[in-house]
């Protein structure tokens, strides 16, 4: 019976760390956390409150944090042949990878601005600076995910 239960934990233990491992779920979860804050961003840039600039900066450091994350593990979210199971991805992404690299740079800078643009308390820059965020998501979306 010892052996038995030891058997079925280690069987669950491998279960959950191949669960946490799948790059399909870990990119899905990464750009779960864009689209959060990407929702809060916008309903805060759309107000055009001034006085909402502490939480749309946090928000923006949010997002900054979140496009860091997803994007230091390009090898472990986005392996060769991970465009096959449920996944969006194109297979784009792995025979241009350095248009796809292009993308991510092109987000980047425009999160950064973004995060610039928050510090400020003037909703007009935070428009044109979400603006550019948007366009670099819709550049990416267009050529390397299935809509």
């Amino acid at each position: 019976m010892k052996y038995f239960a030891i058997a079925v934990g280690a069987i669950a233990l491998s279960c959950s760390v191949a669960a946490a491992i799948d790059p399909i779920e870990a990119r899905k979860e990464g750009f779960k956390a864009f689209k959060k804050e990407l929702g809060a961003i916008k309903k805060i840039v759309e107000a055009g409150d001034a006085s909402q600039q502490a939480a749309l900066l946090d928000h923006a450091k949010a997002l900054d944090d979140a496009a860091k994350a997803q994007w230091s593990k390009m090898a472990e979210h986005f392996p060769a042949g991970s465009y096959q199971g449920e996944t969006d991805a194109l297979p784009a992404i792995w025979e241009k990878a350095t248009e796809f690299q292009a993308a991510i740079d092109k987000q980047r800078t425009a999160i950064n601005g973004f995060v610039a643009a928050a510090q400020s308390a003037d909703p007009a820059q935070w428009k044109s600076a979400f603006g550019q965020v948007g366009g670099s998501c819709k550049n990416c979306h267009e050529s390397f995910k299935k809509d």
